[in-house]
Formats: structure tokens, C-alpha cells, sequence
């Protein structure tokens, strides 16, 4: 009896550890894995680190097995505040020979990554490389709050170069020689809830800009300490409701409108015009 239950114990605990491991299942969203020229042999490419807001998710220096596709649904989802920008970074190994550093976000949840700004980093052999490779990802503030999916990919493939391909592609669907995939949830909120989450931020957005009559802040607003001034330095005066201001009352120019929220300040240009 003992050894029976210690045996369903340890089914149990591999059980559960199984349905909260990372898979390589990418539905709902497409393939992204690769057939290494049709299984004639490996170039051993694999993405070796990924960091994004309070993702810091080293994997292994070689790729996954099988397509070389990783869905890592056991991280916790970094928060990503819209209208905040965050520095991604990835690392990956061979780095004269890859052809390709792209990601994606999915910013209106629809299960793909084909909408226009959801390709969020691009280095190719056609323009300038850098590893890690890095871009600003600014959180668009029209983004559909929530759980969302990023991927990370990076590729060589000998005949879609030959063919004169200038961009990378979120699909792979086995038409892609050599490279690795991964896909992170992120959760897209208002105003960052998290330390790490307000501290990784860069960058905030103000649309539209230039404006006449209102803005709209992509942050929360609440308990933030607002400010806009002149190119003098001098202090305009606002009305602020929620998230939006009402710059009705300013004179057509440039100012500076700074916002104080959380122990960050963050800073952007704003232009009037009548």
C-alpha cells in the first residue's frame, strides 16, 4: 500500500508539473517551427535569452528539439502598460550566419501577428546587426487589454534570402530551414501595476500630437502630478479628466508636458495647432 501511494504521489506531482510546463503546441496562433532543410541537417541556431519588462527568461544555448518551437506558458505574463515604451532584448548564438532577429506582439488579441505595428524588432542581413538585437517596444494605447502573445524568432534560410526576401515572417509553417522560435504571454494593462513593471518603462505616449482641443495620456492618470510648459519654461495651465487633458486654452506652439507618477517622471513634446 505504501509504495502504491508513494507511486500515485509522484504520478501526481509529474502530472502537475507537466500541465504547468512549456509546450510546443502554438495554437491558436500559426507554426513557427522549422524543418531544417527538410530534414537533411541542423544548423544549430537557438535564441539564448529574452528580456522584456520583467521577463528575464534565459533557455538553452541549443535550440528545442523536433521544429525548434518553445511556447513558455509556465513564465508569469510581464505587465506591459500601454502607452509605455519597454526595451527588448534578444540573444543568440551564430551571429554572422542568421538571417533574420524578428517579434511580434499581438496588440488587438486576434490571434495573429500580421497587423500593422505588431512586428516590434527586425535585423536582417540586409541592414544592421547587433546581438543581443534590441528595439523600443512602444505599447500602443489603443491595445486590447489583457493576456496576449509575443514571439521571438530567429532564422537562416539560404532560399527565401536567394529569393530576394527583405523582411522575416511570423508563420514559419515548415517553409523555413533553420532557427528557433519562442512565444511569451504578456499582459497588456493600464498603468503598470508592478514595480519592475513602472520601473522598465521608458517612455509614454500623448495622441494626438499635434493637437488643438484634447489629448489623451497613455497612462493612468490617478495621482500622477501633471505639468506643461512652454518652450520658456513658463507653466500653462490644463484641465485634466481621467486620462485625457484639455489643452483648449493653449496658445498654438510647442511645450513640454511632464508627468510625475510612482517616483518616475517622464517627459514629451507637445505640439499645438489651430
Amino acid at each position: 500500500m505504501k509504495k502504491l501511494t508513494f507511486t500515485l504521489c509522484a504520478a501526481a506531482m509529474l502530472l502537475a508539473k507537466a500541465s504547468n510546463a512549456q509546450i510546443t503546441d502554438p495554437s491558436p496562433y500559426c507554426p513557427g517551427g522549422f524543418d531544417d532543410d527538410n530534414g537533411n541537417f541542423t544548423v544549430p541556431h537557438s535564441i539564448q535569452e529574452v528580456k522584456i519588462s520583467s521577463l528575464d527568461n534565459t533557455s538553452s544555448s541549443t535550440a528545442a528539439p523536433g521544429k525548434h518551437y518553445t511556447y513558455y506558458n509556465n513564465i508569469a505574463a510581464p505587465e506591459l502598460a500601454v502607452g509605455y515604451g519597454y526595451d527588448l532584448s534578444v540573444t543568440f548564438d551564430y551571429p554572422s550566419t542568421v538571417h533574420y532577429i524578428n517579434a511580434y506582439i499581438d496588440f488587438n488579441h486576434d490571434n495573429d501577428f500580421d497587423d500593422q505595428g505588431e512586428m516590434v524588432l527586425e535585423q536582417t542581413v540586409h541592414g544592421t546587426r547587433t546581438n543581443p538585437a534590441e528595439a523600443l517596444v512602444n505599447v500602443p494605447g489603443d491595445a486590447v487589454l489583457g493576456t496576449t502573445r509575443m514571439r521571438v524568432m530567429i532564422f537562416e534560410d539560404d532560399k527565401y534570402m536567394m529569393s530576394g526576401g527583405l523582411h522575416g515572417f511570423a508563420c514559419s509553417n515548415d517553409t523555413l530551414d533553420w532557427g528557433e522560435t519562442e512565444d511569451y504571454d504578456l499582459n497588456l494593462v493600464i498603468g503598470a501595476t508592478s514595480v519592475k513593471g513602472i520601473a522598465a518603462a521608458k517612455t509614454i505616449s500623448v495622441y494626438p500630437n499635434p493637437a488643438s482641443s484634447t489629448v489623451t495620456v497613455g497612462i493612468d492618470l490617478s495621482n500622477a502630478q501633471v505639468q506643461v510648459t512652454d518652450m520658456r519654461g513658463v507653466v500653462a495651465k490644463v484641465s485634466r479628466n481621467g486620462n485625457q487633458l484639455d489643452v483648449s486654452s493653449l496658445a498654438t506652439g510647442m511645450y513640454v508636458l511632464r508627468i510625475t507618477k510612482d517616483n518616475q517622471t517622464y517627459t514629451q513634446q507637445l505640439h499645438i495647432e489651430r
